[in-house]
């Protein structure tokens, strides 16, 4: 009989962090829609997923080109474990090209004792100014961009990781990929939208001056939203 109540527990307990999941992942989507933010879904992300998986941390880090990275959202169980506004140096979340094709694959890292594996040197030093014991990195993949890393700390004790939570991690990590290629796409179709209407206008317009000050304007909002160097406008005569 014990055994029985035990395995109803158990199930149960399942389905109240299936329930919980399913919720969280509905937040996410909902938030990528209302904010057309990546910063706003990945505060969402960091905080629902720490509070279900009841972790001392959770961060997200945003991948360069270069291998390093930086703390661009996070949830932490105390103020001191915080490093949203710490200054960490040089971050390299990938310090190798195979490390960085297996993020792009999809494959997760799981570390229950970080005293017990091989470890750089400058990761060990950078993940002990952390506190980490225990850790999972779950890739973020937007498309076929890696665009972060899904960081999950257990500061306080080592920690054993159960399937399940690796399991919810990559899940996570998935949904947040599908918020952020949203995201991105609607913030590509509102400037391309503000790019046509700034353009129509400039053509339209009989006063020259004004037609140079909107294309000025356009030609701005391209550089700035595409991240490029220089935007030329050919016109005919």
């Amino acid at each position: 009989f014990n055994q029985l109540v035990a395995n109803f527990d158990f199930t149960l307990q399942q389905q109240q962090l299936a329930a919980q999941a399913n919720k969280l992942f509905g937040k996410i989507a909902l938030t990528a829609q209302a904010s057309v933010n990546r910063v706003q879904v990945y505060k969402t992300g960091a905080s629902g997923i720490r509070r279900l998986l009841q972790a001392d941390r959770v961060s997200i880090l945003q991948c360069n080109p270069d291998g390093t990275g930086i703390v661009i959202a996070e949830s932490v169980a105390s103020g001191d474990l915080a490093t949203l506004a710490t200054p960490l140096g040089e971050m390299y979340i990938v310090e190798s090209p195979t490390e960085l094709e297996r993020y792009q694959q999809g494959q997760s890292v799981t570390i229950n004792d970080l005293q017990q594996i091989f470890l750089s040197p400058n990761r060990r030093d950078f993940l002990a100014k952390l506190q980490v014991k225990s850790m999972m990195l779950m890739p973020i993949v937007a498309g076929t961009q890696l665009i972060g890393l899904l960081s999950i700390h257990q500061c306080s004790r080592v920690r054993q990781w159960q399937d399940w939570e690796i399991s919810f991690g990559n899940q996570a990590a998935q949904r947040l990929g599908l918020a952020i290629e949203q995201v991105m796409t609607w913030n590509t179709q509102a400037v391309e939208l503000r790019r046509t209407n700034m353009l129509s206008q400039a053509l339209q317009t009989n006063d020259p001056a004004e037609s140079i000050e909107l294309l000025d304007r356009a030609v701005a909002t391209i550089c700035q939203e595409f991240n490029l160097d220089r935007v030329m406008v050919f016109g005919t005569t």
